[in-house]
C-alpha cells in the first residue's frame, strides 16, 4: 500500500472543490486504493490560513465553523492516518529548512510537513506548491529520499475521462446496481441505500429529489430519514470490494467481477504515455461503467 501526505493546498483543493486531480487523489484514499497521512501541524496551517483569509476579505477573526467542519470532517472520514512523533519532527524541520532554505518565517509549515513525511517514511509528498517545494524535489529526495509530486501524477487517467461522461445515461447497471435496485422493493440494507446514493449521485449527477423517486419505492420509506442520509453521506467513488463488503454484489467470489470490467489496451498504453503511477487503477466497478456507455452511445447514434 503506497502512503502520502497531502501537503495543506491539496486539502484546501479537495474542500472547495477545485481540482479534479487533487478531489479524485481523495477518492482513492477514501477507497482504500492509497493510504492517506496528515499531522497537527496540517490543522494548525488550516486554521492560520483561514482566520487569514476571513480577517482579510471579510474584516472578521473568527473563520467560518461551517468551512472549518468540512475540511476537518475531509482528513478524519477518509481514514487518514494521523502523524506521531511531534518532538522528533520538529527537530527534524531545522535540518530540512536549513538544507533546503525554508528559513523563513511564511516557510515553516513547508519545513514542518515534510519532516512530518520524512521521520514517517512516506512514499510520495503530494503537493502543488512549485515555489517552494516542487521546485526542490530533486534536492529533497537525494537529501532525504523523499519523493515528491504533483497529484494528477498519482491519478489514473480513466478518472478525468469518466468525470466527462458524468450525467449521461447508459442502457444497463452494473449487476450490483440491479440488485441493490431488486432489494429495494423488499428488506433494503443500509450499505444498499449507500450504494445506490452513491452510485446516482456521483456518475450521474441525481439530485436529491430524483434519490428520493428512487427510495420512495422501498419498504417502510422515510423521506426524512432518506434526506439525512443523503445529507450526510456525499457522494463518493464506489469500489467494488466495497461493494462485496455490503453484501450486495451479484457475485460470491471476491475474486470474480463484471467480465465487462477491464481495463483495454488503449488504457495501458495511455497510463504509461500519461507518466502516472501507473500500478494504480480504478475500480472494476468504473470500468463496467464506462464500458457500458460506450455501447450506449454506439447504439444510439
Amino acid at each position: 500500500m503506497i502512503l502520502l501526505y497531502l501537503d495543506t493546498n491539496i486539502i484546501f483543493d479537495i474542500a472547495r472543490q477545485r481540482q479534479k486531480s487533487s478531489i479524485f487523489l481523495m477518492e482513492l484514499i477514501k477507497g482504500s486504493e492509497y493510504l492517506g497521512l496528515s499531522s497537527a501541524r496540517l490543522l494548525e496551517e488550516v486554521l492560520i490560513v483561514l482566520q487569514k483569509e476571513y480577517s482579510s476579505r471579510l474584516g472578521i477573526f473568527a473563520p467560518s465553523s461551517v468551512e472549518i467542519n468540512r475540511i476537518f470532517g475531509i482528513l478524519f472520514e477518509s481514514g487518514m492516518r494521523a502523524a506521531k512523533d511531534d518532538m522528533k519532527i520538529l527537530l527534524k524541520s531545522k535540518e530540512v529548512a536549513k538544507k533546503l532554505g525554508l528559513a523563513a518565517r511564511k516557510e515553516r509549515f513547508d519545513a514542518l510537513h515534510l519532516s512530518s513525511a520524512i521521520i514517517h517514511k512516506v512514499d510520495y509528498f503530494v503537493t502543488k506548491d512549485y515555489v517552494d517545494i516542487l521546485s526542490k524535489k530533486q534536492d529533497i529526495e537525494k537529501e532525504f529520499g523523499l519523493k515528491v509530486i504533483k497529484p494528477s501524477k498519482l491519478v489514473p487517467v480513466i478518472y478525468e475521462t469518466l468525470e466527462g461522461m458524468r450525467g449521461k445515461i447508459i442502457s444497463e447497471q452494473p449487476p450490483c446496481i440491479e440488485k441493490s435496485l431488486e432489494l429495494i422493493k423488499t428488506n433494503m440494507s443500509f450499505g444498499s441505500r449507500l450504494l445506490l446514493a452513491n452510485y446516482f449521485r456521483r456518475c450521474f449527477n441525481y439530485s436529491d429529489d430524483e434519490m428520493q423517486k428512487i427510495f420512495e419505492r422501498a419498504l417502510n420509506y422515510d423521506p426524512e430519514k432518506t434526506s439525512n442520509i443523503l445529507r450526510e453521506y456525499p457522494p463518493c467513488i464506489i469500489f467494488c470490494r466495497e461493494v462485496k463488503n455490503f453484501g450486495v454484489c451479484s457475485y460470491k467470489s471476491a475474486s470474480e467481477f463484471c467480465s465487462e470490467a477491464m481495463p483495454t489496451e488503449k488504457d495501458l498504453v495511455k497510463e504509461r504515455k500519461e507518466d502516472r503511477i501507473s500500478h494504480v487503477y480504478p475500480s472494476p466497478f468504473y470500468y463496467y461503467i464506462r464500458s457500458s456507455r460506450k455501447a450506449f452511445k454506439k447504439s444510439h447514434k
